[in-house]
């Protein structure tokens, strides 16, 4: 395609994701799927409560005729699988620092450390997906308003006794977390 992509690299990220059917199958499209699915953990059943209140939501696969509602894949396996197909697809340089960032109206430049030189590219498009703490938001002046107060998402990985079954379960707190 005679793309040029630059990655910024990060340490490996053992959190537990969670892909929802469509997702699953966008990654069966791109060619990506059958490496992940032998590590990734079904998931036919959703239960949903929320603490204080009685009932909770049930989903189940059957009942929306699919096969699985989803799949639980290790964040790093994902996109160590997505990185390789990208590489495949284009020429990827691996970043150590974004050092400047700026935008016309119809161009964005781009100037970023590598681990043995420094280097610019421009392109009609720049895709920023450097996470909530963006050095390239920051760079190009847009704001942030904090939201959420004191809320937090616990994420764990956890080794069982015996299968879950491919149930999951997700707790909503009185702070809805």
């Amino acid at each position: 395609l005679g793309w040029e992509v630059s990655t910024q690299q990060t340490t490996p990220d053992e959190r537990p994701l969670t892909l929802n059917y469509a997702s699953v199958n966008v990654l069966k499209a791109l060619g990506i799927w059958s490496s992940l699915e032998c590590q990734a953990t079904p998931l036919t059943e959703v239960k949903i409560t929320q603490q204080g209140c009685w009932g909770q939501a049930n989903f189940h696969h059957q009942a929306l005729s699919v096969p699985y509602l989803g799949y639980v894949v290790r964040y790093h396996d994902l996109m160590q699988q997505l990185y390789t197909r990208a590489h495949q697809q284009a020429n990827l340089i691996p970043i150590d620092q974004i050092k400047s960032l700026s935008s016309t109206e119809s161009l964005t430049t781009i100037a970023f450390s590598t681990q043995s030189t420094s280097k610019q590219l421009t392109a009609q498009l720049v895709l920023a997906c450097d996470g909530r703490d963006s050095v390239c938001r920051q760079l190009i002046g847009i704001k942030v308003k904090p939201s959420g107060g004191d809320r937090i998402a616990r994420s764990m990985v956890l080794q069982l006794d015996e299968p879950h079954q491919g149930i999951a379960h997700q707790r909503m707190t009185k702070q809805g977390c």
